[in-house]
């Protein structure tokens, strides 16, 4: 008897405690609603806004200095 055969009919140990799809968009339906969060934003983007600002000045300032150095001026 091949492995695959004698598994056929035994559930994965995971699944047993693994909510199916309705049930996690239920529980996550319920999170959002218990903690009032706003299901159009995110946190983490203002953040990340800043960020991503900083670094595109910070290559900048390395962009004008590397050429700065190439200008036999």
């Amino acid at each position: 008897m091949t492995l695959e055969k004698h598994q056929k009919n035994i559930p994965l140990s995971w699944l047993s405690s693994h909510l199916g799809g309705g049930e996690q968009v239920g529980d996550l339906e319920n999170l959002i609603t218990r903690n009032s969060y706003n299901l159009y934003a995110y946190e983490g983007v203002g953040h990340h806004t800043e960020i991503q600002a900083r670094a595109e000045k910070l290559l900048a300032e390395k962009k004008a200095r590397e050429e700065k150095k190439l200008c036999f001026c």
